[in-house]
């Protein structure tokens, strides 16, 4: 029993020790995205929500290097989808208070795929939406972005951020899709 005891307190105290210097951001999204249906375009307005765990790897005087596990959830498209794309974000220090920082990753995404079936409009040439399929797939995916940091606290800040995540296609259904947004949000770090 002692024996449990003391791995559970070796096993909390190890897990402490390596969570130093990690964030966990939490970003709401906002994306306006313009869609192509063959015969008609639409302004589609979409919201999200962004959890980002990073363990930071590497100090410099000038910035910071992180391994970063972004995970996002948008809504309000023509489908909704779901990201998880591991990479590398490094923050550039501009004053104690202020960084800017890139990223990158690549990972899975599984969206919510629509199937339209058209129907002709009677007594015309136009064709309407008679009904709509919808399943889920998954598909390799990457995302790049791009945002600031502004300290309030030494373990609060403000982040704002641009990400646009890309679903690509190889199995060969259908196009790759686009999901840029804006985030913003609090970053925890500890």
């Amino acid at each position: 029993m002692k024996l449990t005891k003391l791995a559970a307190l070796a096993l909390i105290v190890t897990g402490s020790a390596m969570a130093q210097n990690s964030d966990l951001g939490i970003l709401f999204s906002v994306a306006v995205t313009k869609y192509n249906f063959g015969f008609a375009t639409e302004t589609r307005y979409s919201g999200g929500i962004q959890f980002n765990y990073a363990w930071q790897i590497i100090e410099r005087p000038s910035g910071r290097l992180y391994i970063e596990v972004p995970v996002g959830l948008l809504s309000g498209l023509p489908v909704n989808a779901r990201f998880v794309t591991p990479g590398l974000r490094y923050h550039f220090n501009l004053t104690h208070r202020l960084a800017v920082h890139a990223a990158v990753g690549a990972g899975i995404a599984v969206r919510e795929q629509q199937f339209y079936t058209l129907a002709p409009i009677p007594n015309s040439s136009g064709v309407t939406i008679a009904g709509t399929d919808t399943s889920w797939r998954g598909s390799p995916a990457y995302d790049l972005g791009a945002g600031a940091d502004f300290r309030l606290t030494r373990l609060l800040s403000l982040r704002g951020e641009a990400r646009r995540f890309r679903t690509t296609d190889v199995f060969g259904f259908g196009d790759g899709k686009t999901y840029p947004s804006a985030n913003i949000g609090l970053a925890l770090h500890f």
